[in-house]
């Protein structure tokens, strides 16, 4: 019979704790290039049992009541899609934000899939000063390098070839106090999933001036000057920094914009076939 050495209690105790810190704090440079592990509940990332295991699995509490956005962004446009052009550059932007008191530090992991399967479709490039690149078990995720402050994740992606079919992005957010352990933090888990398309969803046309927007820097609204055309099929989108869509309107001669927050806007005007016949940037003022 094999003896066991005995610890005393309180030293077994102080050992789980140390050694669960440590595993916290390696997490602060990316869950994948610390563990080697996915928490984004994509097909193939850690699970228990038929359960994905997410970041909110050790992040709880739910302090800050967190909420998770991808969205992929036209490079020309910046306008988010709906569906991607094969062999085709897109900008993604991850972004983690706390409905509920103020985050120290934010964290998140991302990855692309085809479709429902294992297979990750790999082609990041680009990240943003506060994400890192980490392949690992067949796929490559992007995530927090180290304690980042932001929650705004940059990262670009080129589209499969053509025939890959639907592409599912997974991500996981982290809103933490910044206190070395995952007590009192929050965290939420979101997808997105893009069809293929073998046709642009958008275009620019040129020398569009049947639209014409008045007033740039703005308070309550926007003044649009409407020169002999059927507005009926036309609608502005505006769209926050981040490459969130904030809402659409109808096109008529005044938009109020009180809805929106003070900061930095674009708006995308759009006719019915989805083509983009003019776009800008607004100042929105409190």
């Amino acid at each position: 019979m094999v003896k066991l050495s005995k610890l005393p209690l309180q030293a077994l105790i102080y050992s789980v704790i140390l050694f669960s810190g440590f595993l916290t704090l390696s997490n602060s440079g990316g869950r994948a290039a610390a563990t080697g592990l996915g928490n984004t509940g994509a097909p193939g990332d850690q699970y228990m049992g038929q359960n994905p295991i997410y970041c909110n699995n050790c992040h709880g509490g739910n302090a800050y009541i967190p909420q998770a956005n991808i969205a992929v962004l036209d490079s020309a446009t910046n306008l988010p899609v709906s569906s991607y052009i094969p062999n085709t550059t897109y900008k993604i932007v991850t972004t983690v934000s706390s409905t509920l008191g103020t985050p120290n530090r934010y964290g998140f992991q991302l990855c692309a899939t085809k479709g429902t399967t294992t297979s990750g479709i790999n082609t990041w490039h680009n990240p943003s000063a506060n994400a890192r690149i980490t392949p690992t078990n067949g796929k490559t995720y992007v995530e927090h390098n180290l304690n980042s402050t932001s929650g705004v994740f940059n990262v670009y992606w080129k589209s499969p070839q053509s025939g890959t079919g639907r592409v599912n992005f997974y991500s996981c957010g982290v809103a933490s106090n910044g206190n070395g352990n995952d007590n009192g933090d929050g965290a939420k888990n979101t997808s997105l999933s893009l069809s293929e398309s073998t046709t642009a969803t958008s275009q620019v046309l040129n020398n569009f001036d049947k639209i014409i927007i008045k007033n740039t820097i703005v308070k309550d609204g926007i003044n649009i000057d409407i020169k002999d055309l059927d507005v009926e099929h036309y609608n502005i989108y505006f769209v926050s920094i981040d490459g969130r869509s904030i809402f659409k309107s109808p096109i008529k001669n005044f938009i109020s914009l009180n809805q929106l927050s003070e900061g930095v806007v674009f708006y995308y005007i759009l006719d019915n076939t989805n083509k983009i016949v003019d776009k800008g940037k607004l100042l929105k003022l409190e």
